[in-house]
């Protein structure tokens, strides 16, 4: 006997354009079988039937450029109305299962969080003509890129499973300061000429958000 979800949404996130491929048809199906969802630049997610009522979903990733694969039980699918599944490495969400509404849902706030971080920093508190004297635009701007690539490798540290971890980055005058939205940790860095706090955000390797 074949068994389908009609309610039952995938979508991946392409890791060739980018774009966000959905398919309604059902995820369950016998054993032993496998599906194949494409994305009209050629790209696809394998999801197959391994037959232990598990399904597996094979997709390149987006952010990190790897193969990610994901097992997951068929009774968790019925379970829960949304099931996101993140990159490895980065925490950006790549794979969206659940009814369409949920779907639809996260994927929209899949693609403001990462609106979030590539407008990181742009907004500023200040105009050109009141800039103080004390504020290193060049160095502002090099601890904002340093942000990005942290968060991208996942080594912005809060009290969150990386799952879980959803910063932003807020650009003042004379200081930066980044926090998760999820639990309130977060980190402000002094961006002034000369300034160490911001030398050292550049240089590390890990950073470390606090109450």
């Amino acid at each position: 006997m074949i068994l389908y979800n009609k309610q039952s949404m995938v979508a991946f996130r392409c890791a060739n354009c980018g774009s966000i491929v959905k398919s309604v048809k059902g995820v369950f199906f016998i054993p032993g079988e496998k599906k194949v969802i494409k994305c009209d630049c050629g790209n696809k997610l394998d999801i197959v039937n391994t037959g232990d009522n598990k399904l597996r979903f094979t997709l390149k990733c987006r952010f990190c450029g790897m193969n990610h694969q994901y097992n997951v039980n068929q009774s968790t699918i019925f379970k829960n109305e949304s099931l996101v599944m993140s990159c490895d490495v980065t925490g950006f969400d790549i794979l969206f299962i659940g009814s369409p509404g949920e779907v639809y849902k996260a994927v929209e706030e899949s693609e403001e969080y990462i609106d979030e971080w590539a407008q990181a920093g742009n907004e500023q508190d200040y105009s050109d003509n009141d800039y103080p004297e004390n504020g290193d635009s060049v160095l502002a701007d090099g601890v904002v890129l340093a942000l990005k690539e942290l968060a991208l490798e996942g080594k912005i540290i809060c009290n969150c499973k990386k799952e879980d971890r959803r910063f932003v980055v807020d650009r003042y005058s004379d200081n930066i300061v980044i926090r998760c939205k999820t639990c309130g940790c977060e980190k402000r860095i002094e961006t002034h000429e000369g300034s160490l706090d911001a030398y050292n955000v550049i240089d590390c390797d890990k950073l470390y958000l606090n109450k």
